[in-house]
């Protein structure tokens, strides 16, 4: 009579009856592969033999010495609460025992010792362990006990920093960034630890690699297959791509600071948005830019290859007018289509006065520069006699910052020189007068200005110059005013209030 449980009996008997077959199989194979080993240890050489038996002796050797060292350790307290055991090396290294690692040390472990004993694990040293799971403690300890934390695995080359990369180790990689460990170095292959976190989409490795940025860690390196960390990360990590590319682009504004163009370029390469605002804007005007950077400190060559590199250089046309090299920098501008005659825009560095390329170029306190620039841009066909927002021309902001070089280019240009501003009514005259700039002033009675234009305020150039109430003078300014109203009144400007 069928039962369920008959049934269940049979199916178990027969089962019983394949396992036994199989291991009866299993039993046979191995006999054979042993004849077969055998066979190949008698065909050996007696030279090739003995030294197959020296091998055995000596891994048995270094097994009893492990096992030695081991024992002689004084015991340490393990993350359990109840018991005292006593770890190894490659343990107290994982679970970050820094009193265990100390007491290998007391005992004369090799804290370079091969701990691995997996395949992929070969070569891994106490700080390879310790970098795996992110025992900061422990890789401190390590550095100060002199171990390396440099060491390359047997299996793929990779040192402490390659395996806290692959496991995303934060903590770890700034104990070795501030042990001053490789974190640059490749595994075999040809791969940094930036190229891991960069490339790894599914665990948090954005704190990781910032880490290694701040290190300072090369970003354009690449691998076989000539891809940088950026690479790795396009389409495949998007926050690691914005994060890298932001490093890109403050870098490449640094190199724009130090006129670097091969660091742009290299820079450029990598990905880089060479047009990107690195700095903040603020209630004056717009952030910074590279072209900017490199315009301030008057690096044409940079400029240059920034405009070749289709960065916008036209937004950068007032801080070139205004330094070194700003001619130069101007033909720059002018050759990749920028209107030189355009209203720049606002800078924190200066008033939001409103003015063209000329009226900086003007201001220029390298007045060498300023006028250089202004024969420049009359050469361009620019518009000397703009105005700015208050109706100033370029001739006013000369005679503001005093440079009688930039008001003789002006002279020669046949810019006007009387033209008055809207907002005060004031010429270059009344401007040099009240600012006691004597050469500006002296230029501007060569050219032969009007001397008697009277201001929104009923002022000469000569009630300028002795206008103590309008305060655009210290009282130390005394003889300087004197000075000022003397070449006036002697070039014929008269006083409309006495």
């Amino acid at each position: 009579v069928y039962t369920p449980v008959n049934s269940a009996t049979a199916r178990r008997k027969d089962r019983l009856a394949e396992i036994e077959k199989s291991l009866t199989s299993m039993a046979s194979l191995q006999a054979q592969q042993e004849e077969q080993l055998a066979k190949t240890a008698a065909q050996l050489a007696p030279q090739t033999r003995k030294l197959f038996q020296m091998l055995l002796e000596d891994e048995e050797a270094e097994a009893t010495e492990e096992l030695v060292v081991e024992a002689s350790a004084p015991p340490t307290t393990t993350t359990t609460a109840t018991t005292t055991t006593t770890i190894s090396l490659k343990e107290a290294a994982s679970k970050g025992d820094v009193a265990a690692l100390a007491a290998h040390r007391q005992a004369g472990s090799d804290l370079d010792a091969n701990l691995g004993v997996a395949s992929t694990e070969k070569g891994w040293t106490a700080a390879h362990y310790a970098a795996s799971y992110g025992h900061a403690a422990a890789l401190k300890f390590l550095h100060e006990a002199g171990a390396n934390l440099n060491a390359t695995t047997d299996y793929d080359g990779a040192t402490p920093a390659m395996v806290a990369a692959q496991h995303c180790k934060e903590d770890a990689l700034k104990a070795l960034a501030e042990a001053g460990a490789d974190l640059q170095k490749p595994n075999i292959h040809g791969r940094t630890p930036a190229h891991l976190v960069a490339f790894d989409r599914y665990r948090p490795c954005l704190g990781a690699l910032r880490v290694l940025i701040q290190a300072g860690v090369d970003l354009n390196a690449k691998d076989p297959d000539g891809e940088t960390p950026a690479d790795r990360a396009d389409g495949w990590n998007d926050e690691a791509l914005k994060l890298i590319l932001e490093d890109e682009e403050a870098e490449a504004t640094e190199a724009a600071e130090r006129g670097d163009v091969a660091a742009l370029e290299q820079h450029l390469q990598a990905g880089a948005d060479l047009n990107a605002t690195l700095e903040p804007a603020t209630s004056e005007g717009p952030g910074w830019t590279a072209v900017k950077f490199a315009a301030r400190d008057g690096h044409v060559a940079a400029l240059k290859f920034l405009q070749k590199a289709g960065v916008n250089v036209c937004a950068a046309a007032k801080i070139a007018a205004l330094n070194h090299h700003a001619a130069e920098m101007l033909e720059v501008l002018a050759k990749a289509g920028c209107d030189l005659n355009a209203k720049v825009e606002l800078s924190s560095y200066y008033d939001p006065l409103g003015g063209t390329a000329a009226h900086w170029a003007a201001r220029n306190q390298n007045h060498t520069d300023g006028a250089a620039a202004l024969k420049f841009l009359h050469e361009a066909g620019a518009n000397l006699d703009a105005k700015a927002d208050d109706g100033s021309t370029p001739a006013c902001w000369a005679a503001d910052a005093g440079s009688a070089e930039a008001l003789e280019v002006l002279a020669e240009a046949e810019a006007d020189l009387n033209a008055a501003s809207n907002k005060f009514g004031m010429t270059p005259a009344h401007v040099a007068a009240a600012t006691c700039h004597l050469e500006a002033l002296r230029t501007l009675i060569k050219a032969g200005v009007n001397l008697n234009v009277i201001d929104n305020d009923g002022q000469t150039a000569a009630d300028r110059a002795v206008d103590i109430e309008k305060g655009y003078y210290p009282e130390d300014l005394k003889a300087k005013r004197e000075e000022a109203l003397k070449l006036i009144l002697q070039a014929g400007g008269k006083r409309n209030k006495a």
